[in-house]
């Protein structure tokens, strides 16, 4: 195995790949880097560092379901870098608290939904994820990790 390299902009939070390409996700070496591997949508994995618009990401988990013998281009290494516009995740409850920033004292403003809200990742500070709510809230808001659920279609984590 590849030792992964320290962590420059540290966070730890879970998400989901939302990439809909059968070809799957590119999972790659450094950021813009070669691609290690591929995951299929609905694959999740802890996010452990951003470097712009690049997650390094490590504990990858195939879907409920899938295999790893099913998945050739699985990555060989437990670790590496993809494109945050293909993440996200989903809200745990009908009523979510969001924030103006990653902190329970900023602004907050809070969404209801008939059902899980899917929101899509653009970053993360500790266990807070930067995201933006589609048609909900115009630019980007904070949500603490607790509050979402990247495997909707299954179980939360």
């Amino acid at each position: 195995m590849i030792a992964a390299p320290e962590p420059s902009n540290q966070c730890k939070v879970y998400v989901a790949v939302l990439d809909e390409d059968p070809a799957g996700l590119n999972v790659r070496k450094s950021p813009g880097g070669a691609i290690i591997g591929t995951l299929p949508e609905q694959s999740s994995f802890t996010v452990v560092e951003i470097r712009g618009k690049w997650a390094r990401v490590t504990d990858f988990e195939l879907p409920a379901g899938a295999e790893r013998k099913d998945w050739p281009a699985y990555p060989k290494q437990d670790w590496g870098w993809v494109h945050t516009s293909l993440l996200g995740t989903f809200t745990r409850d009908l009523r979510t608290s969001f924030y103006s920033g990653p902190s329970e004292q900023s602004k907050q403003i809070v969404i209801e939904e008939e059902y899980e809200l899917k929101i899509l990742f653009l970053g993360c500070r500790g266990s807070w994820l930067n995201v933006r709510v589609p048609g909900k809230h115009k630019g980007p808001l904070w949500v603490k990790q607790e509050d979402t659920c990247p495997l909707a279609w299954t179980t939360c984590p």
